[in-house]
């Protein structure tokens, strides 16, 4: 089984159900030919970046960042995570909420140490962006292990 990402030919894909049609050509010495269509579930993706400086705040006490997300309309933002975290010297926790209208927002998330404190320089960070959809849980993930923490 492999994921395959279809652009779209023309206007915007919608959630809900949509039509596939696949085709899976193979020649190994002799072409071989398989097809397939079924209806199939149109689901969210949730596209999320975080910024690569954050800024210290309170001396050290916290950090701010700047987080962008892209999910599709029709979709509820649900609270999402961020973690920051400095060579096992500080770390912390904040929290945003993505807000659904189609559209990249970027959220300014504010992330209080709550061990030592953050020094400018290299740190660590990894956030959930988490939406819902039809009652089901959908989320995206950036996961930054080199970002530089600026004064």
């Amino acid at each position: 089984m492999f994921a395959v990402t279809v652009p779209s030919a023309g206007g915007a894909f919608q959630l809900g159900e949509g039509q596939v049609s696949a085709s899976v050509v193979i020649s190994r010495g002799r072409t071989m030919r398989a097809d397939d269509s079924q209806v199939v579930p149109v689901q969210p993706t949730v596209l999320v970046e975080l910024a690569e400086s954050p800024q210290l705040e309170s001396g050290g006490g916290a950090v701010v960042i700047d987080v962008t997300v892209a999910r599709p309309a029709g979709t509820s933002g649900l609270r999402s995570s961020l973690v920051v975290s400095q060579g096992g010297q500080a770390m912390g926790a904040g929290t945003y909420a993505p807000v659904c209208d189609g559209s990249r927002q970027t959220f300014t998330v504010r992330v209080e140490a709550s061990e030592r404190v953050y020094q400018a320089g290299i740190a660590q960070a990894l956030t959930f962006a988490n939406i819902e959809y039809r009652d089901e849980n959908f989320y995206g993930i950036d996961d930054d292990g080199a970002l530089d923490i600026v004064s």
